[in-house]
């Protein structure tokens, strides 16, 4: 059972007693919890993070807090805390697709108008290369607009769209 407990012994002789105590404390076994995603993609890897403890062995042979895969198996961790407590679990790294995302929007765009470009599918995260992170672009000029996409299984994909300038003419 975990908790503090005390043991003491006292003696004594006809002259003196001595007492002595010994203080033990039982604590649980560290639970880690692998984060990360549990998914990797052709030519694509992933991070696993072994969490907030002091001390990190991956079956990789890796001794740091975070580690990265590019191939599907079973990833261990060991950890240990500043008391030297320890604990250890596994987790399966799965092979996944990567998403497809397809930009569409206006080809042409004239000089002082807005146009958008937009993804048929839902992701998890956008990163364009205007440094926007939405799913939806508004823009207002020519030009290559590239967007990289996470899935919900943390692999990327990209996809780029040309916008092709138009001055207005009256």
């Amino acid at each position: 059972v975990y908790g503090t407990y005390i043991f003491s012994r006292e003696v004594s002789n006809s002259f003196c007693t001595h007492k002595d105590e010994v203080k033990i404390t039982f604590i649980e076994t560290l639970k880690p919890v692998v984060g990360g995603f549990y998914f990797v993609c052709d030519g694509q890897s992933t991070i696993l993070d072994g969490g907030d403890y002091s001390r990190f062995l991956w079956s990789t042979g890796d001794t740091t807090k975070l580690i990265s895969v590019n191939t599907s198996g079973t990833y261990c961790v060991t950890v240990s805390d500043a008391a030297n407590c320890t604990g250890s679990t596994c987790v399966a790294v799965s092979n996944s697709s990567a998403p497809v995302p397809h930009l569409s929007g206006t080809d042409t765009l004239c000089t002082g108008n807005v146009g958008f470009l937009l993804l048929t599918q839902t992701y998890l995260k956008y990163s364009w290369n205007t440094q926007d992170s939405s799913s939806i672009l508004q823009i207002d000029t020519g030009g290559l607009y590239c967007v990289t996409v996470t899935g919900n299984n943390g692999c990327t994909g990209n996809d780029c769209f040309e916008v092709v300038p138009k001055s207005r003419s009256f």
